[in-house]
């Protein structure tokens, strides 16, 4: 293979390690060749201005396999922001969909604690009724995610880190900020092949300093600033004690900035709660060469796992909907059924007494309440019924029938309903009525914990 495809391969296709590119050329004299890669990615390479431990400068290379990674997270960020936002924040189904993205959260925060989470324990703290003292730092972490949701942060700075680590330690104020001690590892406590534990006290302000300005930078790809900060607090372990957590909140900031209030939901947890050897491998590689495309990459990766799997807990909350709002709706068909008795000649009444203490009182007969739409005449309301399938021709005639006759504010409306207007049949009428909820004509509602409402939406 030329040199020159080999540099672009091993840049743009993959992004590999010199021990993979000899694996993969099956040789061990790659001098030539990975001279001219390292040469090539130079080109896409940004200056950090982070340093390690020993000042030397930290780099990051945005070729086009990294490009790619971000591009793909920013599909699947698009359609868990669209998910989430589609849900109207005072509903139960808001309510019950953030639950279970905070309990994925907690769930990966303990893991990260060498805890395990059952789903009553996970109640219990999201009630604020937890018992187990095991489980209060994950009580706490809970309660620094909804700090930073009640105060809209955006931004991360040595004041907010403050704040944060006050409430995962569960103070009211920090008595010391940085940590003043050496952290010690059982396994290392040295510097050895450029590997290192954490930062010494001596480098930490140093660093964080440089990490918190490159955070506020707009020339970095967010994805890649959020993988960065990850790895960034790994390596310096600015704190004491917490340091994960830390890590997640601050990361959790810097999504806020295109997700909004869902980047607090995002179970990015996760990301860090995977221990395994490979891991370990590619931050050890990224620590050795001071190359941290190596780790950015590999976060990337396990970053779209938490999207797609975020995506996928909302459409099979949706589907668990909407086939209990099913079965609900077709007993009560089948129950109406059972109660229909043969009809009888009705006989027109005019009025009717009650004979009372002798006295006749005449009851005159009540009118229907009528809605906007009954008021107009009907050759009005199929002019409007045409117009809205005019406007929208992805609506199916029935469905925009209904809607134009149904919209009244602040009425509810049922499957039933739809189904008697239309003369169909049930499945028809569902889907029908949920079509037009995720067109945004109605808000889905669920009413008792049983059925599914629909209310009309005006924008």
């Amino acid at each position: 293979m030329a040199t020159g495809k080999i540099k672009i391969r091993f840049t743009d296709e993959i992004y590999g390690t010199r021990l993979e590119v000899a694996k993969i050329l099956g040789t061990n004299n790659i001098d030539p060749f990975w001279a001219e890669i390292v040469e090539y990615r130079k080109s896409f390479s940004f200056d950090l201005k982070l340093v390690d431990v020993t000042n030397m400068p930290l780099f990051f290379c945005l070729g086009s396999y990294t490009r790619n990674k971000i591009k793909a997270l920013d599909n699947v960020k698009g359609s868990y922001s669209d998910l989430i936002n589609a849900l109207a924040k005072d509903s139960m189904d808001y309510r019950s969909m953030t639950n279970k993205l905070y309990g994925s959260c907690l769930e990966s925060i303990a893991k990260c604690n060498k805890l395990s989470l059952d789903q009553v324990s996970i109640e219990n703290i999201l009630s604020g009724h937890n018992v187990d003292y095991s489980f209060n730092a994950i009580q706490r972490y809970l309660s620094a995610l909804r700090i930073i949701k009640d105060n809209n942060y955006k931004l991360v700075s040595e004041e907010i880190l403050a704040d944060l680590y006050a409430a995962v330690c569960g103070v009211p104020q920090i008595t010391e900020f940085y940590r003043q001690t050496e952290l010690v590892n059982s396994k290392q406590n040295v510097l050895i092949n450029r590997e290192y534990y954490s930062a010494p006290v001596s480098k930490i302000e140093q660093q964080m300093e440089q990490l918190l300005s490159l955070l506020q930078r707009r020339d970095l790809p967010l994805f890649a600033k959020v993988a960065i900060n990850l790895y960034m607090f790994n390596a310096i372990k600015p704190f004491a004690k917490y340091n994960t957590e830390i890590a997640l909140l601050t990361s959790k900031i810097l999504l806020i900035e295109e997700l909004g209030e869902a980047a607090i939901y995002l179970p990015i947890e996760a990301v860090l709660a995977k221990d395994d050897i490979g891991l370990a491998s590619i931050i050890r590689e990224s620590q050795k060469t001071r190359d941290l495309t190596y780790i950015v990459n590999e976060y990337l990766t396990l970053l779209n796992e938490v999207f797609e799997t975020a995506c996928n807990a909302f459409v099979k909350s949706a589907l668990d909907s909407l086939e209990e709002d099913h079965e609900q709706d077709v007993k009560e068909v089948q129950e109406e059924a059972f109660e229909k008795v043969e009809p009888v000649e009705e006989k027109k009444v005019e009025q009717k007494f009650v004979h009372h203490d002798q006295t006749n009182v005449q009851l005159n007969p009540v009118s229907p309440v009528k809605t906007v739409e009954q008021t107009l005449p009907e050759r009005e309301l199929q002019r409007l019924t045409q117009e809205l399938l005019e406007t929208d021709p992805s609506l199916k005639k029935g469905q925009a029938h209904f809607y134009i006759r149904h919209r009244e504010p602040g009425h509810f409306y049922t499957i039933e309903q739809y189904r008697k207007c239309e003369g169909c049949v049930y499945e028809t009428a569902r889907t029908s009525m949920d079509t037009l909820a995720m067109k945004g004509y109605y808000r889905r509602e669920k009413v008792n914990n049983k059925k599914f409402v629909y209310t009309p939406v005006f924008k």
